[in-house]
């Protein structure tokens, strides 16, 4: 029988992604800009910065940026709208 090993944070997982010829364009060109050592290195960038806003979301925060302009504006990702649902359904189900 093959033994599980536990994973430690230093270990290191292959995962092969499926993207649109535009998304695959868009990683190259976040790779150019920001003058990241890998495609690898800007997939971790995003996913520590989505893993940030989905906490803060779940903490009932939102996600804004500030435009050029100086005026504010909120970002809405699908993914985060079911977070502040679950979110919200928790809450109900808890008054209850």
């Amino acid at each position: 029988m093959r033994e599980r090993r536990r994973l430690h944070k230093r270990d290191k997982m292959k995962y092969q992604l499926s993207l649109g010829f535009g998304e695959a364009a868009s990683l190259d060109d976040l790779k150019r800009e920001t003058e990241a050592a890998s495609r690898s290195e800007v997939v971790r960038e995003a996913l520590a910065l989505y893993r940030h806003v989905v906490d803060e979301t779940k903490k009932g925060g939102a996600l804004s940026i500030r435009n050029s302009d100086g005026s504010m504006q909120q970002v809405v990702l699908r993914g985060l709208d079911v977070v502040r649902r679950r979110l919200s359904s928790e809450r109900v189900e808890r008054d209850e």
